[in-house]
């Protein structure tokens, strides 16, 4: 059974848990893409982006249900982190919001965080940085 959710949809519903956290801490929300990249830093900004999946074994005979391990990446970037004080209370809100949340009927699994580190391809351009890695476990996911 093929299903019309898109990987567009579970970035916007990871971005929709995502909203109030711009208002409690005062930062611009949205998809990461080579534009924003480009842009400077608005003081604290959020971006979520599809990383990858990996698939797992076929589950039946004939071949629609499929495990797919998908990965999302949410980076943090502010303009100074001397002071960390506004960098780890968001790491921490953004890890809240997101762990245990299904954004898709055919999540296996809730999102889980797999990792978070700083994030040093920023720098040249003086943005500091935080990566969080997360995975969802969907299955009979199909574009």
């Amino acid at each position: 059974m093929a299903s019309n959710v898109t990987l567009s949809d579970i970035e916007q519903a990871m971005l929709g848990r995502l909203v109030p956290l711009g208002i409690l801490h005062d930062v611009a929300i949205g998809l990461l893409d080579a534009e924003h990249l480009e842009r400077p830093v608005i003081e604290r900004q959020v971006f979520v982006s599809y990383r990858g999946s990996n698939f797992g074994d076929q589950l039946t005979m004939n071949g629609t249900n499929q495990r797919r391990e998908i990965e999302f990446e949410v980076i943090s970037r502010f303009q100074d982190l001397r002071i960390h004080n506004e960098a780890y209370p968001l790491l921490v809100a953004i890890r809240k919001a997101l762990t245990g949340f299904k954004p898709v009927p055919q999540a296996l699994l809730p999102l889980r965080q797999i990792n978070e580190r700083f994030n040093d391809r920023f720098l040249e351009a003086g943005i500091w940085a935080y990566t969080q890695l997360f995975k969802l476990t969907v299955i009979n996911f199909e574009e």
